[in-house]
């Protein structure tokens, strides 16, 4: 078991071998495991303290990263244990201690009840810790020589150390033995599989423990299964639960009974709400059999958080097996470190966007990129660290890949990239030259005293309107007066006159990203006079660049005008509008008018007239219209 940063493997079945027979016999052994890459160590370690009896099938669970847990098992063919005993890692000592008021048991054992109200003695059960307690469910002993399987559920409490039965408010699941129970959220326990002398299983199913229900199965194996191994890992973001191994084998009532079959099959589930189910874990054919592991049951299973792996050691394949193998579900579990979202979530072609992101996982002296990600083309950005949940980045160029939607992963230096990702759009970088303003705040003229306004629209390149917001507008507006200035020139006789403008004082304009490419501006002038708006952007460079019609010069009125005039959802807009359609529907007919031939001689035509042009308006409002230019054919001579 990982208990904190050390494996630890306690007792179990070991084989001695004499001229007559080859026999096992249960242990108390304790050891370390060291792992590299390709290779497994055991060093034998000696424990100190209440050292247990030795056992096998017994279970086990981690309380802390300095303490294990053990209960029951088998002493040897016929006899079962029903004691506790906590190994507390000290340095480099191995201490073992009996819970307070937990009386020594008898050496050897005798199958007897439990004195302090604990269950009756067995092997084959399945533990879990959930909160402060330890919860043990169902197994296979009894008291004497009894021979039966529990479906009872005890909860040991580690503040206490005392047991408590927990009593069931439906009915229980069958007993049995051979399965597992592993922990769900902060209430609620999960059965699966097992076995009795009369039925086999393959469900899972929920214990509620504060209604103390039992639930239907949500989910099923493919096959009952048995004597399995169950690993529990915290992944991010979701827990898994990895299953390998065991018997499998559906036995009909009445019928002749078999000992099943041995599987090497591996799965997990997916504890996320919304991806719960059982996941076959696709395994690559090795070039060798040797590097996969034969069909077996009851072996030893841990995860190797350094190398993303699930471990097996031992079990019984019609003998006792001693070896060990490693699948890498790097892939599955993904490293302790996670991307939950991130904000913005689009930026430019060109990069340089500074975004938030939220995970987990993170810490201050590890070195993290991110990964921007199309297909197999991608670009990085080192990240930035801020808190254990969030990180900041610069987005890199993505130029040589042109604007799409990517996703974004991230890594630390040296391992995995994260299982989780998010999406972030590039898109192709505003352009001053092409965006545009419109509205009241930039028409001739406005009223004193209300707010004034008018709108941005961010365009690209390709003139396309921006459907997103963070861009950066400067806009700055001043009240203006001009004068003439008379420049005396030797050799004239008149003097050049020059427009002369005198900023008499600024006026601050609210600037609005309104987060779909418009930005919603505002002003207010408080003196009769005139006012000159200049709407600048900053490009990729830092650079300020004059929006394509800046500066406006806007008269402003103190008479004449409502105070709705000012607004872009105001009079302005609609009375622009129709004096456009109306200039342009008299123009239309004069053209109309001008180009007809009928009941005219072609010969007397001084000129023909075509169409050779369409624009839209140079300063744009909410519909656009198109303007004609008609220019003269010359004369075939």
């Amino acid at each position: 078991m990982n208990v904190g940063k050390r494996i630890i493997m306690f007792g179990g079945w070991v084989v001695g071998e004499t001229e007559k027979e080859v026999k096992a016999s249960a242990t108390n052994e304790l050891y370390i495991i060291s792992m590299t890459e390709k290779d497994i160590q055991f060093f034998k370690q000696e424990g100190k303290g209440d050292i247990p009896l030795k056992r096998s099938c017994h279970t086990a669970c981690v309380l802390s990263a300095d303490r294990m847990f053990i209960f029951g098992g088998y002493y040897d063919n016929v006899v079962r244990l029903n004691d506790v005993c906590i190994l507390h890692l000290t340095g480099a000592d191995f201490v073992w201690k009996r819970p307070p008021s937990h009386p020594v048991p008898l050496n050897p054992p005798k199958n007897e009840p439990s004195p302090i109200g604990g269950p009756e003695p067995r092997a084959d059960c399945s533990s879990c810790l959930l909160g402060n307690k330890v919860y043990i469910f169902g197994g296979y002993g009894g008291i004497h020589y009894q021979r039966k399987n529990f479906n009872d559920l005890y909860a040991f409490d580690l503040e206490k150390y005392d047991w408590t039965k927990i009593e069931y408010e439906n009915v229980a699941p069958e007993p049995r033995s051979g399965h597992i129970i592993f922990p769900y959220s902060n209430n609620s326990l999960y059965l699966l599989g097992g076995w009795s002398n009369e039925l086999q299983f393959k469900g899972l199913i929920k214990f509620d423990l504060e209604t103390r229900n039992w639930g239907n199965p949500e989910l099923e194996l493919d096959a009952s299964t048995w004597n399995f191994s169950g690993v529990l890992v915290n992944a991010i973001p979701n827990k898994k639960y990895f299953l390998f191994g065991g018997m499998t084998g559906d036995f009909d009532e009445g019928k002749e009974r078999k000992v099943g079959a041995y599987t090497r099959r591996s799965l997990y589930i997916d504890l996320e709400p919304s991806h719960f189910n059982w996941y076959n874990i696709e395994i690559e054919e090795p070039a060798s059999s040797d590097d996969r592991p034969i069909e077996r049951s009851r072996t030893a299973a841990f995860y190797d958080d350094r190398f993303f792996r699930l471990v097996i050691f031992g079990g019984w394949s019609n003998k006792w097996l001693g070896d060990a193998y490693g699948l890498n579900v790097g892939k599955i579990v993904g490293p302790d470190y996670a991307i939950s979202s991130m904000d913005p979530d689009k930026g430019q072609l060109s990069g340089g966007t500074l975004v938030n992101i939220k995970g987990i996982g993170f810490n201050e002296g590890d070195s993290m990129l991110v990964r921007f990600i199309s297909g197999k083309q991608y670009a990085e950005a080192p990240a930035t660290y801020v808190s254990p949940d969030e990180l900041t980045c610069v987005t890199p160029s993505f130029e040589q890949f042109g604007p799409k939607e990517v996703e974004v992963k991230l890594q630390k230096i040296n391992y995995d990239l994260s299982i989780t990702s998010c999406r972030f759009s590039f898109f192709k970088n505003t352009r001053a030259v092409k965006s545009v303003a419109y509205g009241p705040g930039i028409g001739s003229a406005c009223l004193m005293g209300h707010e004034a306004e008018f709108i941005v629209q961010a365009r690209n390149e390709d003139g396309e309107n921006r459907t997103s917001g963070r861009d950066t507008f400067e806009v700055k507006g001043y009240m203006v007066e001009y004068r003439e200035n008379k420049i005396e020139v030797i050799g004239e006789e008149l003097p050049r006159i020059e427009i002369v403008e005198d900023v008499l004082g600024e006026m601050p304009c609210e600037v609005v990203d309104k987060d779909d490419g418009s930005y919603f501006i505002k002003y207010k002038a408080e003196n009769v006079g005139k006012v000159k708006i200049e709407v600048k952007f900053k490009n990729e460079k830092g650079v300020l660049e004059v929006v394509r019609g800046s500066p406006y010069l806007v008269e402003i009125v103190d008479h004449d005008l409502p105070p709705t005039y000012n607004k872009v959802d105001g009079p302005m807009i609609m009375e622009t509008v129709h004096k456009i359609l109306e200039e342009l529907e008299a123009y239309m007919k004069e053209t109309l008018t001008g180009a007809s031939t009928k009941d005219k001689d072609p010969c007397t035509l001084r000129c023909y007239l075509s169409l050779i042009h369409i624009s839209e308006p140079t300063r744009p409002l909410y519909i656009s219209y198109a303007v004609f230019c008609l220019k003269k054919k010359k004369k075939k001579k």
